[in-house]
């Protein structure tokens, strides 16, 4: 619910004060540490295969941007703190995980026009609206949790619904981990351009 229109802090806490697991001022109080401890230690609670897989990345000069979405101070507090700027070549916040074609969109367009590129999200939202605004695009929805995944049955004629969120699987990859796309692989039968690297757009 934090992230379906952009996440921020505070929508976080507000939600857990409306769930009411905890009284309000428990759940401040946690809150003042938690923030205190996403800004100075998030690196500390990267998922494993985050930081391989942007090691892969650069080694293979990949040009990787960071999207979005959600309170713009937040999320460049967050990116600061993740301590991965090494890894992009820029970033950009957008309102919402629906918005994130756009910024797409002009980097498949004017940035890269002759590379394949690839977007990874967590969110079938984003992945969505970057396979609306630019079709050309390779979108991988990562699920962490398997509870989340799509039944197996409907992979061939997939309309289904998680929530309030809809998806259509023939559209995005599904995958559980950023291991499970080789970048070795794809740069060398991606069809790219001779001596192009390959572009990865991904979202932290």
């Amino acid at each position: 619910q934090a992230c379906d229109d952009g996440y921020t802090f505070e929508r976080h806490i507000n939600i857990l004060k409306e769930l009411g697991i905890a009284d309000s001022a428990c759940i401040d109080q946690l809150a003042a540490k938690a923030k205190h401890s996403l800004l100075n230690e998030l690196h500390t609670y990267l998922f494993p295969d985050a930081l391989p897989f942007l090691k892969t990345a650069q080694e293979l000069a990949c040009v990787c941007y960071l999207i979005m979405s959600g309170c713009v101070e937040w999320q460049r507090h967050k990116y600061n703190a993740s301590r991965l700027q090494e890894f992009f070549n820029g970033w950009r916040v957008v309102t919402d995980n629906k918005q994130k074609g756009a910024p797409i969109k002009t980097l498949a367009k004017h940035s890269m026009p002759t590379q394949r590129i690839i977007f990874i999200d967590n969110s079938y939202a984003a992945a969505d609206a970057v396979k609306k605004t630019s079709p050309e695009v390779e979108t991988y929805v990562i699920v962490r949790h398997r509870d989340f995944l799509p039944p197996q049955e409907d992979a061939e004629n997939f309309s289904s619904m998680l929530g309030n969120r809809k998806w259509h699987l023939p559209a995005h990859h599904i995958i559980t981990s950023l291991g499970e796309i080789d970048l070795h692989e794809w740069n060398l039968h991606g069809g790219n351009p001779a001596n192009t690297p390959p572009s990865a757009t991904s979202n932290h």
